[in-house]
């Protein structure tokens, strides 16, 4: 699954919840050129879009020539925006409490988290992978020291 979005609520929630039912979060800069988002996007072999609603327009751009992406998922809410041409489903309908039934993935250390693709290189963008394992220990490195 692939997020096109900027440092909101729903970003964050999608760093818990991706890498909680076992799937992979691709975090596509929203930063980057139409091209580059193309090939990041391509490359992950994303099936699922996530994104802000106010990248619509990026993502309408993109659909042409996304390969794997056939899912899309608007993070706003349904009766106050359109999908667009997207026919993107929304993100509060998909995380409303009667369509949730779900209990957390099982998986190893090693399971893979996320992906992220750098920017600013020569040539096309390169992927680095997370596991679990990885993420714990920055987020341990990160805590300050006991006094």
């Amino acid at each position: 699954m692939s997020a096109l979005a900027w440092n909101t609520h729903r970003h964050l929630e999608l760093f818990y919840g991706i890498p909680g039912i076992g799937a992979v979060l691709h975090t596509a800069d929203p930063r980057l050129s139409d091209e580059q988002l193309a090939y990041t996007l391509n490359h992950a072999e994303s099936r699922i879009l996530l994104f802000d609603r106010n990248l619509l327009a990026a993502v309408e751009r993109l659909m042409p020539r996304l390969e794997t992406v056939g899912i899309f998922v608007m993070m706003c809410c349904p009766g106050v925006h359109t999908p667009g041409k997207t026919g993107a489903l929304y993100y509060k309908d998909l995380i409303a409490p009667e369509s949730v039934q779900h209990q957390w993935a099982v998986f190893g250390k090693n399971t893979a988290s996320f992906l992220c693709y750098t920017s600013g290189t020569t040539g096309d963008p390169k992927r680095v992978l997370y596991s679990h394992k990885a993420v714990v220990r920055r987020a341990q490195k990160s805590l300050p020291t006991a006094v």
